[in-house]
C-alpha cells in the first residue's frame, strides 16, 4: 500500500514510516523543514515567507 504522511516536527512520522516499511508498505513523508531539529522528509516544502523579500520584511516587524 502507498502511504503519504504529511508533516514532521517530532520524529513521529519517521518512526511510523520505519515500522510501515518493515510491514512492506511504500511510505512518503511530505513536510516543512524547521531548520532546528532537521528531521528528514522525502519531499521538503518551503514556506513562501522563508525566502527572499518576504523574509526580510518579516524581520522588520
Amino acid at each position: 500500500m502507498k502511504i503519504l504522511l504529511i508533516g514532521e516536527y517530532s520524529r513521529l512520522h519517521n518512526s511510523l514510516k520505519e515500522g510501515l516499511q518493515k510491514l512492506g508498505h511504500d511510505v512518503t513523508i511530505l513536510g516543512f523543514k524547521d531548520g532546528f531539529k532537521d528531521y528528514s522528509v522525502d519531499f521538503p516544502l518551503e514556506k513562501k515567507w522563508d525566502s527572499g523579500l518576504l523574509k526580510k520584511s518579516s524581520l522588520l516587524c
